[in-house]
This record gives structure tokens, sequence and C-alpha cells, in this order.
């Protein structure tokens, strides 16, 4: 390169830039398309599943306030009315489960819909390992979804003694929360 005139020499380097930018931008251009696929199956098929979710926990919790007027009533046209409106909530739901049932396609989501959906509604499901924060299933009848995370005292390695340790101080680390859940005054 030495021997090269100076013109030779930009020539070259500026051909050695331009490669470079046409590489960043080749990468750019696949990364955009990357990031617009995952974008479109977000908005395309995780979006309308968490909303028909929401439209599902909503009308559970509309359910309960109907069933709840319907049991403190003492006229007999609102316990008529409380009626009407348990079975068209009713009717909500099940259609709405009926749309979003072939939706659903991971496993570990399907079974807890299966499980969950002939459930009277929970009012609070808690996970507690922090897996199931990435990949807690949805569970229609909660009125409260919570996720406390706790290191999962099975992945320890170690001596017996080691893990007793562990899964000892899961547990107590469990305790301390519930105990301070308790405590807190309902909302």
């Amino acid at each position: 390169m030495r021997n090269l005139r100076i013109g030779t020499k930009l020539t070259v380097s500026f051909g050695a830039v331009v490669l470079f930018l046409v590489g960043v931008a080749v990468f750019a251009i696949l990364s955009l398309s990357n990031m617009n696929a995952l974008t479109n199956k977000i908005v395309d098929d995780r979006v309308p599943k968490m909303n028909m979710a929401s439209e599902i926990s909503a009308a559970i919790f509309a359910l309960r306030n109907s069933e709840a007027e319907h049991i403190l009533s003492r006229d007999p046209a609102a316990m008529t009315a409380a009626e009407a409106a348990i079975t068209a909530r009713k009717a909500v739901i099940e259609k709405d489960y009926a749309t979003l049932d072939p939706k659903v396609k991971k496993p570990r989501t399907r079974k807890a819909l299966d499980e969950f959906k002939d459930q009277p509604p929970m009012d609070l499901v808690v996970t507690v390992c922090d897996d199931a924060a990435e990949e807690c299933p949805y569970f229609p009848g909660a009125r409260r979804q919570e996720h406390w995370a706790f290191p999962d005292p099975s992945a320890v390695t170690g001596s017996e003694e080691e893990q007793l340790a562990a899964f000892r101080s899961v547990r107590d680390a469990i305790v301390r929360r519930i105990e301070t859940f308790v405590r807190q005054p309902a909302n």
C-alpha cells in the first residue's frame, strides 16, 4: 500500500468505507424487518387475546356484582332485573371464551384456560417463581393476579443441606410475604 498513489489509496479506503456502510445498512434493514414481524405478531395475535381476556375479566366482575345485587335485593322487580343481567353476562363470557379458545396456542396457557374456564372465579391468583412471570398463563376467573418473585429453589445445586436450605429460605420468604399481604387493608 505504500507504493500506491494517493488517489488509489483514497479510492480503496473510500470503497472499504462504502462496503462497511452497505453492510450496516443491510444489517439495519434485516433488523427492522425482524422488528416489524415481531410488532405484527404482537398487534395481530397478542393484543386481541389480551383485550378479549380483559373483556372476560370485566364480564366476570360484572357477573359477580349482578349476583350480589340479586342476593341482596328484596324487591322482586330488582331480582328479576339482576337475573336478566346475570344471564346476559354469562352469555358474554361464553361468547368471549368461544372466540378466545381457538386462538390460544401455547400449551401452558391452553391447559390453564381449560382448567379454569369452568371453575368459579378466583379473587386472587399469585404466581411465585421467576419463570412464571414470563410464562404465566392467564387465569380468566381471577379478579386480581399478582406475581411475587422468588428464586426457584429446585435450581440450586450443591449438597443436600444447601438444597434444603434454599427450599427453607424460599418457604420462609413466602410466609413473610403472605403475612405482609394479609395485614394490608383490602382495596
